[in-house]
This record gives C-alpha cells, structure tokens and sequence, in this order.
C-alpha cells in the first residue's frame, strides 16, 4: 500500500533537506521563547503599575485610604444594599473588642 501523496511529498522535503526542517524548528522555538519573554514583561510592567502605593487612593467626595490606615484589618458590622450598590460599616479591632456582647 502505498502513502497518500501529500504524505509523500512532505516526507521527500523533510528527507531531501533537513537542515532546513531544523532551522524551521529552532525558528519556531525562538519564537515561542520570545513570546514568553515578552508575555512575562507585560505581566510585570502591569503589576508594578497597579502595585501603586494604595494610600494615595481617595474616594471621590470622600476620605482617602491615608486617613485611616490599617484598615485592611477592619472586620465588617453591617452591610446594607442600596440603588448604587453595597454599603459597609466597619469597625477595627479595638472598636470591635468595646462592643457590648448580646
């Protein structure tokens, strides 16, 4: 039985020069590792970017992050649902451990 013949032929260039079939692969290696490269600093230039120093953040017609600092402690107390979205009210551990319990 004979091989279809696009078979053949791929078969035929691939024997009849082989060299070229490895520059072919070392080209598409190098391509993939320049991809790679270029993804990684992409990656990395967007994170130092968004890394920014959070308090110099202000809510709009607001208080900004500077103003209470720690707050990525701060434990949820009441959470209420409005057109806008969410509101929270929030309380830090001192103001938790003062609460009178139920």
């Amino acid at each position: 039985m004979e091989a279809p013949p696009i078979l053949m032929a791929e078969y035929r260039r691939r024997v009849a020069n082989p060299m070229k079939e490895l520059w072919f692969m070392k080209r598409k290696s190098m391509l993939l590792s320049v991809s790679v490269t270029v993804a990684v600093a992409a990656l990395a230039t967007g994170v130092a970017i968004s890394a920014q120093d959070k308090y110099t953040v202000k809510v709009p017609n607001g208080l900004a992050f500077s103003e209470f600092k720690g707050y990525e402690n701060w434990a949820p107390v009441a959470v209420s649902q409005v057109d806008g979205g969410l509101k929270v009210i929030a309380a830090n551990p001192a103001m938790i451990a003062a609460m009178p319990t139920a």
